[in-house]
């Protein structure tokens, strides 16, 4: 997570709390010119810093309409994984917090 938390602010300038992996994908090339990629999503949210550009370009907000018409199919597959996990969570805190209503 650590690694996650450094690139993060060296490439945004914004600081990471990480809350949790959210899962691992593999990526074996089948051509040397390429690389085979290893890739790690995190569930976390901005504590702190300012966002700046960087030389490997420049963030920027965007919502995810947009992003997922921007992006390549495979970083699709990663964000619908991670919106998938994130509404199961919403829903087991919600049904838990139901529970805890009608037990009062």
């Amino acid at each position: 997570m650590q690694t996650a938390q450094r690139e993060f602010q060296e490439e945004t300038g914004l600081q990471l709390a990480v809350h949790h992996l959210v899962a691992c994908y593999a990526h074996a090339s089948e051509n040397v010119l390429s690389m085979s990629t290893l890739t790690l999503v995190y569930c976390g949210e901005i504590c702190g810093g300012e966002m700046r550009d960087t030389v490997e370009g420049r963030p920027s907000w965007i919502d995810e309409a947009s992003l997922l018409k921007k992006i390549d199919s495979r970083y699709g597959t990663m964000l619908r994984d991670y919106r998938e996990q994130r509404d199961r969570r919403v829903l087991c805190a919600t049904s838990v917090h139901d529970v805890r209503e009608e037990n009062l």
